[in-house]
């Protein structure tokens, strides 16, 4: 059995997470490197993630918010351009200033 996540919280503590990668070897944990949300809870009250992490990165191209860095569609972005990020977390998309 092979399992994929995205943007997955620390899921308990070590004996936990210990124990889920004894029985599911194949388990790639994937996160952006600029959202925060997996990075929660903090280690410091015992919580750790479960093994094989694969960091992606969305870049320049999206919004900086908590919102638009841990959007599903945006990870999909990330691994493949043709899909689209969700609406309003394009930096593309925006119109230019006006002076």
């Amino acid at each position: 059995m092979t399992i994929y996540t995205f943007a997955s919280l620390a899921v308990g503590e070590k004996t936990f997470a210990d124990w889920f990668d004894g029985l599911v070897p194949d388990s790639y944990r994937i996160y952006n490197g600029p959202d925060i949300v997996p990075t929660l809870p903090p280690s410091l009250i015992g919580y750790t993630h479960v093994d094989e992490p694969f960091e992606i990165n969305s870049g320049p191209s999206v919004v900086n918010s908590v919102v638009c860095h841990h959007s599903l569609s945006t990870y999909l972005h990330t691994l493949d351009a043709s899909q689209p990020l969700e609406a309003g977390c394009s930096l593309l998309a925006l119109p230019a200033a006006s002076p």
